[in-house]
């Protein structure tokens, strides 16, 4: 995707939270098996997807283009700076609110909806 190319994804887990369907990328139309096998509905699936695909270029390009780039789009939100952010937030929140609590000069018994021993 950071180099413009569309996905062809099946629509599940953090594929469907990453590819928007016909914005930045192409779902098939079923989630895909898990097995070793492939079946047979899969592969169908599959097929309807770059169908759909194979279309978009001949008859819209200007759209395919558009997915292309909001597919680049897309993908500069997920880099690891931003994993790494999004993962220290709430410690850091957490760690504020443990200094502020500790730092009160209030005892615990005159804290809303604490009762006094």
């Amino acid at each position: 995707m950071r180099m413009g190319t569309c996905p062809v994804v099946a629509p599940t887990g953090g594929l469907k939270d990453t590819v928007e369907d016909g914005l930045n990328g192409i779902w098939t139309d079923a989630e895909m098996t898990v097995e070793a096998e492939v079946e047979e509905e899969s592969v169908e699936s599959i097929s309807r997807a770059l169908r759909r695909c194979a279309k978009l270029f001949v008859e819209e390009p200007s759209k395919v283009e558009d997915m292309k780039v909001a597919a680049m789009a897309a993908a500069a939100e997920f880099t690891w700076s931003n994993a790494a952010l999004q993962y220290e937030a709430p410690g850091a929140m957490l760690h504020s609110s443990t200094r502020q609590f500790f730092r009160s000069s209030e005892p615990l018994t005159s804290w809303p909806g604490r009762r006094a021993p």
